[in-house]
């Protein structure tokens, strides 16, 4: 049931901040992005905030994805959840936040592709960043821009091999 209203979620996302566990705000913030059908761009920066003050990478990229995956994004959503998985520090668990917003990139807009390259920079696995280049590539709206945006990204790859399996 989707009732609660917009303060209230805000309100509920502030207080979630003062809570010290890590899976404990995990699983206030899962339960809440459950609530959203819509996250408009005043939610998502309350929520993004108080991702950012859970310590745990898998925590931070569980209740990202919970996001992600329950409510219909704008693109400024989706470019506040980029920028904020680039403070989870698990390549891995950045990698599969990314995975899971491929389907909500709109290749048309600069900014959602420049935040997602972005994000994909960020990551110090050589692998996991041609994985992603190749999964955007395979799974997004290929254009001009997103080419650009993949041949620019890939320059960051420090392995050859992986490098080759990108281009």
């Amino acid at each position: 049931q989707k009732d609660l209203s917009e303060e209230s979620m805000i309100s509920l996302f502030r207080a979630v901040e003062q809570i010290s566990s890590s899976s404990e705000k995990g699983e206030v913030l899962r339960r809440a992005a459950a609530q959203l059908d819509d996250f408009n761009e005043r939610l998502t920066r309350t929520y993004v905030s108080t991702v950012e003050s859970i310590s745990s990478s898998s925590e931070q990229g569980s209740v990202l994805r919970a996001a992600i995956n329950d409510a219909d994004l704008s693109d400024e959503s989706v470019i506040l959840m980029l920028n904020t998985s680039q403070n989870i520090s698990s390549s891995s668990e950045k990698g599969s936040v990314l995975r899971s917003v491929i389907d909500n990139i709109n290749a048309d807009n600069p900014r959602v592709l420049g935040a997602y390259f972005n994000a994909v920079e960020s990551i110090s696995s050589s692998s996991e960043q041609g994985s992603l280049l190749r999964d955007i590539i395979e799974r997004a709206d290929v254009n001009a821009n997103l080419l650009r945006g993949v041949m620019k990204t890939s320059q960051s790859i420090s392995s050859s091999s992986e490098l080759a399996s990108v281009l």
